[in-house]
C-alpha cells in the first residue's frame, strides 16, 4: 500500500510539474521522452514496435528541427537493425516515414545495406550513393559501395575501394583495401590496370608491418607489388651472398 501510494504521489508530482511547464518545455518534455522510448525498443530487439512509435511520432518531430536530426539518427539505427534481421517490415516503414527524415547520410546508408540485403542492388546502391553525398567524408559509404560493385562494376568498385582509402589511410584499412583489390584482380584482371613489379626489402629491423601499407600505396601508384622481405638483420649476408633467397627472387627494386 506504501509503494502505490508514494507512486501516486510521484504521478501526481509529475502532472503537477507538466502543468506548470509552458507550451514550449512541454514539446521538448514530450520529444525526450518519445526519443528515450525508441532508444528503449531498439535496445530490447523490439523493431516493430518501434517502427510504429517512429511513425505516429513524425509530426512531432518534424516540428523541431533539432529534433528532426535525432529522429533521423534513431531511424537510421532502427534501419541498420532491420537490416540485419532482413525484417520485411523495413520496407514498410520506408514507405510510410516523410520525405525530410531520408535527408540524412546515416538513414540512406541503413536503406542501402537492407537493400542490398534484399538482392536490389540498383536500389542500394542509389541508396549509398545518396548517403556519400550527404557525408562525404565517411570512408565506409564507399567500402559498401565498392563491395556491393564487386561483381557488377570492377572497375567502378576499384575507384570506390581507392576513396575509402584515401579518407582512412590506417593500417587496418590498408589490409582491407589491398585484400579487396587482390580479389578483384583475381577475377577480373582486365579492370585494374597494374602493372607488375617485385621489390625486395632489407634492413635490421622486422619489415613485415610495413607490409599491407606499402602494398596498398602501390596499389594506387598503380603497380600489382610482389614483396621480399629479408630476414632481421642479415641483410648483409644477403647481399654478400650470390646464392642468397634475395638473388634468387631476382627483384626489380631493393630497398635497403
Amino acid at each position: 500500500a506504501a509503494t502505490l501510494c508514494k507512486m501516486a504521489y510521484e504521478f501526481s508530482s509529475e502532472k503537477r510539474i507538466e502543468a506548470n511547464l509552458d507550451s514550449r518545455s512541454k514539446q521538448e518534455l514530450s520529444l525526450r521522452l518519445i526519443e528515450t522510448k525508441l532508444e528503449f525498443l531498439i535496445e530490447r530487439d523490439r523493431f516493430s514496435d518501434a517502427g510504429e512509435l517512429l511513425l505516429e511520432a513524425t509530426a512531432i518531430f518534424e516540428s523541431d528541427n533539432s529534433a528532426k536530426i535525432k529522429a533521423r539518427a534513431i531511424c537510421g539505427i532502427l534501419l541498420e537493425k532491420l537490416a540485419q534481421t532482413n525484417s520485411p517490415k523495413a520496407r514498410d516503414l520506408i514507405s510510410k516515414l516523410p520525405n525530410w527524415i531520408f535527408e540524412y547520410s546515416s538513414v540512406q546508408f541503413a536503406m542501402g545495406k537492407l537493400f542490398t540485403n534484399l538482392g536490389e542492388i540498383n536500389e542500394a546502391e542509389r541508396r549509398f550513393e545518396r548517403s556519400a553525398n550527404l557525408n562525404p567524408d565517411n570512408p565506409e559509404i564507399y567500402l559498401s559501395l565498392a563491395s556491393l560493385l564487386a561483381e557488377k562494376d570492377p572497375q567502378k568498385a576499384f575507384e570506390h575501394y581507392r576513396t575509402f582509402f584515401s579518407k582512412k589511410s590506417d593500417p587496418s584499412s590498408a589490409k582491407t583495401f589491398v585484400k579487396k583489390i587482390k580479389k578483384i584482380f583475381s577475377q577480373s584482371p582486365e579492370a585494374i590496370n597494374l602493372k607488375p613489379i617485385k621489390i625486395a626489402i632489407i634492413g635490421n629491423v622486422t619489415l613485415q608491418t610495413f607490409r599491407p601499407f606499402l602494398e596498398a600505396q602501390c596499389i594506387l601508384a598503380g603497380a600489382q607489388i610482389e614483396f621480399f622481405f629479408g630476414g632481421y638483420d642479415v641483410f648483409a649476408q644477403e647481399i654478400v651472398d650470390p646464392n642468397s633467397e634475395l638473388y634468387k627472387f631476382d627483384p626489380k627494386i631493393t630497398f635497403l
